[in-house]
């Protein structure tokens, strides 16, 4: 990843992230070890 300042908060950039890899919040919340509701609180 590059070290390109992103505006935005913390919830956008994840957002966009998720977007970009073409995955499913699920999927993001399962590789951080995290269930999907949790996640979901976070964002």
């Amino acid at each position: 990843m590059s070290d390109t300042y992103l505006p935005g908060d913390t919830r956008q950039r994840i957002q966009d992230l998720i977007k970009s890899r073409k995955i499913i919040q699920a999927e993001l919340a399962e590789r951080v070890g995290l269930s999907s509701s949790t996640l979901s609180r976070y964002l």
